[in-house]
């Protein structure tokens, strides 16, 4: 004869006592599912609607309410921005450098926003990652107080840095170079001299620099006698003066650029 039991024994899963869904002997359609779970360690703390610190042999994550989520000892995390500014920065980097665009993307979401205009962290880091500036030379703009307003003026002049070859001015043409030099946007013509020895080496003679404010406005300047530089229809019209006692050589593989007008 088959004997049938009156009731089931509890049984235990993850830490949780699971009673008998049904009258004893039967079983629900649910086929044996649960109807009530007492919870122990970290269910407990989410279904009691807080986070406890876990016990031995315990999963340190636990889940809070809203759907927040945190671990033992650390801060709750919210939302992407609640990461630190170098992790941040490394995620937005794959949004590009356009900080128009970077703030357009994230003005949807008003934390973002927000931590994108007042975290200097966050921008640094942002500033290190695309113009590798390094905290030393940030102390090359003494005016410029904030890494967003940096960043502002390296994004608009740093792709602007390099060799420009100026084929219509003086008789055959010569070589600006536009770089910037401690916290100033300058250019400097290239002109081939002859030494002692037979060899050419390009001297340097600053025409241009442009200086910025607190706020990233520009002031620009041009420099050396009216010999040296002259205005023609709009265009730059560049010739040899008196050069000063101020040489470099040339690097060995310059920039390729197109003659532009800036």
């Amino acid at each position: 004869p088959r004997v049938r039991r009156r009731g089931r024994p509890e049984r235990r899963r993850g830490g949780a006592r699971v009673e008998p869904s049904g009258p004893p002997g039967k079983r629900s359609r649910g086929q044996g599912l649960p109807h009530r779970i007492r919870c122990s360690g970290t269910a407990a703390a989410a279904a009691g609607g807080g986070v406890r610190s876990p016990a031995d042999g315990e999963a340190s994550a636990t889940v809070a309410p809203c759907g927040e989520a945190t671990h033992s000892g650390g801060p709750t995390m919210n939302f992407i921005v609640d990461l630190p500014g170098p992790v941040l920065a490394q995620a937005l980097a794959y949004l590009g450098a356009d900080g128009r665009a970077l703030r357009g993307a994230l003005s949807v979401c008003r934390a973002a926003a927000e931590r994108l205009r007042s975290d200097e962290e966050l921008w640094q880091a942002l500033s290190q990652l695309h113009f590798r500036v390094s905290d030393d030379r940030f102390q090359q703009w003494p005016r410029i107080s904030s890494w967003a307003v940096l960043y502002d003026v390296l994004e608009q002049w740093a792709p602007r840095e390099g060799f420009y070859h100026l084929p219509q001015t003086a008789p055959w043409g010569i070589l600006l170079l536009l770089r910037f030099d401690g916290g100033r946007f300058a250019g400097d013509v290239l002109w081939p001299r002859k030494d002692t020895t037979g060899a050419v080496r390009f001297e340097h003679t600053e025409v241009l620099q442009i200086v910025f404010d607190e706020t990233g406005s520009m002031e620009a300047s041009f420099c050396g006698t009216p010999g040296v530089l002259q205005f023609n229809d709009a265009s730059l019209i560049l010739q040899p003066t008196d050069i000063p006692e101020r040489q470099q050589r040339v690097p060995d593989a310059p920039h390729d650029h197109d003659n532009r007008r800036r």
